[in-house]
């Protein structure tokens, strides 16, 4: 019979809705299952007779808080099934339209998500009575990160100037230099946070994980590359479900997702950090270094801390590329063919994964999306198994907030219209 069995229920500051159920027995998790009961959205479904030069502007509407990394995963997926390729300058300006959504969802976790749990508040909103400046740094972060988007795509949210081919048009020239003057500013703002979220007090938990997340040759990967795991699996996209399987789950409408040996693993910034740390920027690798941490990062709570590095290298990086100018090409023609193409990308949260059938006039015959989360959601329920037994003298509250940072170290996305999560713990 179980001891107890935890319902945590409407835990904020992660994005959707859902619950986390544990029931625990001799101290040992007998089931922890991740419920995600938001209803499903069947993008794959009516994705379907679109057009592809649609999909970048389409699948954006995934998420308000991502739309980024879904416009260029998509473009890049039908580019890749079309082979149409892209000069340098152009892969350049949309890794920083990239890196500058990332920046967006970092600061936002960071300050506004994760921050509170460590500083002993229940919202930012709260922290901002006696932590005004900490959180004034916050809003900074993300108002540069949006200027930054704003510039590139054309709007800091759902860009519009990302095509299947380029872009519809190059940034203005005239706005070069206020974009690198609140770059540079923002750097400042960036360090402080890293040496802000160090001084946070950690729970001790190290369990081993599979990393995965794209690498290259060619610097800190987050839209070229091929997939690499800590397993020592190297594979590129049109190879992904070769390696990486789904299957439904009666308790939860986010499917499943397992690696080649039906195992959870993990994606996102530490698995990023781990596996292309000789990459960052000598500017972030400080960072890194006074924040204490180094590869392999274990404790899936030090995310933060790893986030605050990435949007230094975020940073560093913008202004390199922007550095070179932004005078572009215009998009390259496209000839519909019927193919097939799939692609790769980080989005802020980890792996994001876009693959499309096409017939010969454009139009979709097949969708097959996999985001962060559901990449990252079983990997979720074995971190419960592994971190309760440690943490199962505590009472309710004290066990279902702990169950609540953990949840939140993976900054999961569940939707991008309800701020709603949910675990239950039931003691008899």
């Amino acid at each position: 019979m179980a001891d107890r069995t935890i319902v945590y229920e409407y835990i904020s500051r992660v994005e959707g809705q859902g619950s986390l159920e544990v029931t625990i027995s001799g101290g040992e998790v007998v089931d922890a299952k991740l419920k995600i009961f938001e209803a499903p959205r069947f993008f794959e479904a009516f994705l379907r007779g679109r057009k592809a030069l649609e999909l970048p502007e389409l699948t954006a509407r995934i998420c308000g808080i991502c739309p980024i990394a879904h416009v260029i995963t998509a473009a890049k997926a039908v580019e890749n099934a079309l082979e149409i390729a892209l000069d340098e300058k152009t892969i350049a300006l949309r890794k920083a339209l990239a890196l500058s959504g990332i920046m967006q969802s970092h600061a936002l976790h960071v300050y506004f998500l994760a921050a509170p749990d460590f500083l002993g508040y229940p919202s930012a909103i709260a922290a901002s009575k006696d932590l005004a400046d900490v959180v004034r740094r916050g809003f900074r972060l993300k108002r540069v990160a949006n200027m930054v988007s704003e510039y590139i795509g054309g709007r800091a949210v759902h860009p519009v100037t990302l095509t299947v081919g380029g872009f519809t048009k190059p940034p203005h020239a005239d706005g070069l230099e206020k974009v690198h003057n609140a770059l540079e500013n923002a750097l400042r703002d960036a360090l402080e946070t890293v040496k802000l979220v160090s001084g946070f007090n950690y729970p001790e938990f190290e369990p081993n994980h599979v990393n995965v997340a794209l690498s290259s040759g060619d610097g800190y990967a987050i839209t070229e590359g091929f997939a690499k795991a800590s397993s020592g699996e190297y594979f590129e996209s049109r190879d992904y479900r070769r390696y990486v399987s789904e299957e439904q789950v009666p308790h939860s409408n986010t499917k499943r997702s397992m690696f080649k040996n039906n195992s959870a693993f993990e994606v996102g910034p530490v698995s990023r950090f781990n596996l292309n740390y000789e990459s960052l920027c000598n500017t972030a690798k400080e960072a890194a270094e006074k924040a204490g941490i180094k590869p392999p990062v274990k404790n899936p709570f030090k995310s933060t801390i790893v986030r605050a590095v990435e949007i230094v290298q975020a940073i560093e990086e913008m202004r390199s590329i922007l550095g070179e100018g932004v005078s572009i090409p215009p998009p390259r023609k496209t000839r519909f063919r019927q193919s097939s193409g799939s692609a790769l990308t980080e989005a802020p949260r980890g792996l994001l994964y876009h693959s499309y059938s096409i017939d010969r006039d454009g139009n979709v015959l097949n969708a097959d999306i996999v985001t962060p989360t559901a990449h990252n959601s079983w990997r979720i329920e074995r971190d419960v198994f592994e971190l309760v037994p440690s943490v199962a003298h505590l009472d309710d509250e004290s066990l279902k907030r702990l169950l609540g940072m953990l949840v939140r170290a993976y900054d999961p996305c569940i939707s991008c219209s309800v701020h709603a999560f949910t675990v239950k713990l039931n003691r008899t």
